[in-house]
This record gives C-alpha cells, sequence and structure tokens, in this order.
C-alpha cells in the first residue's frame, strides 16, 4: 500500500459539513480542491470521516456507542482478550452491550473465533538460536572454565 497524503484537520471537518447538508462526495471533494484518494487515505484512521462517509451525523449522540463497539471489535480482531480491550477502551459496558444485544454478542464471538490467538506475555527472547542454545555447551563441559589459583 503506498502512503498517501491525508486531509487536515481543517479540510476534513469542512467535507464532514458538505456531507452533513447532502453534498454528494466526488462533488463536495472537487468543491474542496481534494482527491478522492487522499479522502479514502484518511478515512481508514479517521473516525468521524468513516462515519460521514456512511451518510451518518458523525456528531450525533447514538455514534459514540457506536464507534466504541467498532473499536472493541477491533481490539479482539486483532487477538486481544476482552477485559484488556475494556482496560484500552476505558469503557466496561461491552458485556453490558453483549447481553443486551444479541447481534453484538454474535459478532464479538464470531470475531473472536476468526481472531489472532492471544500473545504470551513477557519478554519474547529474540537471540539467535545458537546463542541461546549455546549455554547446553557449557552445562555439559566436565571441567570447570576457570581453573582454581
Amino acid at each position: 500500500m503506498t502512503d498517501t497524503a491525508r486531509l487536515t484537520a481543517r479540510q476534513t471537518n469542512r467535507l464532514i459539513t458538505a456531507l452533513r447538508h447532502g453534498q454528494a462526495l466526488d462533488l463536495a471533494a472537487a468543491d474542496l480542491g481534494l482527491s478522492l484518494t487522499t479522502v479514502w487515505a484518511t478515512a481508514r484512521t479517521d473516525t468521524r470521516l468513516t462515519i460521514a462517509l456512511a451518510g451518518r451525523d458523525p456528531d450525533a449522540p447514538e455514534e459514540h456507542g457506536r464507534t466504541l463497539r467498532a473499536d472493541f471489535l477491533r481490539l479482539l480482531a486483532l487477538g486481544v482478550p476482552p477485559s484488556r480491550a475494556e482496560l484500552i477502551l476505558g469503557s466496561t459496558s461491552f458485556s453490558g452491550w453483549r447481553g443486551d444485544d444479541p447481534a453484538f454478542a454474535r459478532a464479538c464471538d464470531a470475531v473472536s473465533d476468526s481472531a489472532a490467538p492471544h500473545g504470551t506475555r513477557g519478554r519474547s527472547d529474540s537471540r539467535p538460536r545458537v546463542w541461546r542454545d549455546s549455554w547446553k555447551h557449557w552445562a555439559s563441559r566436565k571441567r570447570p572454565l576457570w581453573r582454581p589459583a
């Protein structure tokens, strides 16, 4: 994937305003002098713009909960355990949402089932195998490595 330019915060806000007022995306981008490639590149990391591109108002109160749910599912897909995902997002409402919304519970289960497995904790030993296993050679020696004085 090539690294393309991103919209500035001001450009993003102007585009969201145009979309909120019913202007078509291609016309709004052209009026603001923006390329659609730049819009797509910005939408990868800008949640408000993504919501506006979906045809909804990103500043509506219900979008906050929808965004939290999407972020929770994203973390599950990356292999983060649900309890840690709640800590990362600073919310404990996900277990309540699972009980209240069967569709969200099924989505969580499906994403967790297809996600990468949870990683190991602690320090990973990234030294080459030769160095890691060299202690075996030294441990098998019968005489000490030093000579007593």
